[in-house]
């Protein structure tokens, strides 16, 4: 991980993200060439953007940009795009529905009809903006821009966005897979759910739930758990039986005990 910025904001990145993210999840987020996070301007007003691996790109690094004045959950909310993309073994609602080539990279969008293009961005927009809020500490003094685009539980974007922390968050913030979970559960419930902020499309929820009912979501893969090797095969135990023999019978057991 590559933090382009001063010394101060390097440590409330590295802070943030040892609070809000778990060791396993860091692990993956810098697992194959990592990922530059820095100040600058993310453009078009926006308090932070990600840029992904593309296949139309030499950028071959994934890197976030951070705005001025960005907080917790600027922060958290584009570390977040970055496991949706990158993390394999999420699936379903917690990976991103944007297509990726076999490296990785994200496709151009001229490889999509614009509807369906502006559908998969509503709905990546908008479960990273629910796992945001399940995993920061507390609620942002600001509001969201997505807000101003959705229209149920509450008149305001401010009471929206404060809805969603409720649902999302009903006792302590969480991480790993507690948090993608909780979204899981909850997305239906959220205001967020309903963004459509980008058009011709469908909102997030009607699309999740057309490519739900497709069987077109992303799957999860299996974590690749290394084989641990035993130090002990081949000693020979008193009574001549070697630590392999003696280890058969209780393997049921072992297995139970797990």
């Amino acid at each position: 991980m590559v933090l382009l910025m001063p010394e101060e904001s390097q440590k409330r990145v590295r802070d943030i993200i040892a609070r809000d993210f778990n060791a396993s999840e860091v692990k993956k987020a810098v697992r194959n060439g990592g990922i530059i996070i820095k100040e600058g301007n993310p453009g078009r007003g926006a308090a932070g953007c990600y840029v992904p691996m593309q296949e139309t790109s030499s950028l071959k690094t994934p890197v976030i940009i951070l705005g001025k004045g960005w907080d917790e959950e600027t922060l958290v909310h584009e570390f977040t795009h970055h496991l949706r993309h990158v993390d394999q073994t999420r699936g379903g609602l917690t990976r991103t529905p944007l297509k990726l080539n076999a490296a990785g990279e994200r496709v151009s969008s001229r490889m999509y009809d614009r509807r369906e293009f502006n559908s998969a961005v509503n709905l990546e927009e908008a479960a990273t903006v629910a796992e945001s809020l399940v995993r920061i500490q507390e609620p942002s003094k600001g509001v969201n821009g997505y807000y101003t685009a959705t229209k149920v539980h509450g008149d305001s974007p401010r009471e929206r966005y404060d809805h969603d922390r409720k649902a999302l968050v009903p006792d302590k913030p969480q991480r790993g897979r507690k948090a993608e979970k909780k979204v899981t559960e909850k997305f239906d419930d959220t205001s967020i759910s309903h963004l459509g902020y980008y058009r011709p499309g469908s909102n997030a929820a009607n699309y999740y739930q057309k490519r739900k009912s497709a069987g077109t979501l992303p799957k999860a893969e299996k974590p690749v758990r290394k084989k641990k090797s035993d130090a002990t095969k081949g000693i020979v135990k008193p009574g001549g039986a070697t630590a392999s023999a003696v280890k058969t019978g209780n393997r049921r057991a072992t297995k139970a005990k797990r």
